[in-house]
């Protein structure tokens, strides 16, 4: 597998859990206007307070 900074591939989500890909769109989530970024941005309880 070729050396990538993608966080799925460095999170081994790509690969271990599911086959490698291209993907064919990029996608950014927010929480409000916060930028999220795999989801350590929004503790927990933040999560379900809304």
């Amino acid at each position: 597998m070729a050396a990538s900074g993608d966080p799925l591939v460095v999170g081994r989500v790509i690969d271990d859990v599911v086959d490698m890909f291209i993907p064919s769109f990029n996608m950014f989530v927010y929480f409000g206007s916060e930028h999220v970024t795999n989801g350590y941005d929004i503790k927990p309880s933040m999560a379900i307070s809304t």
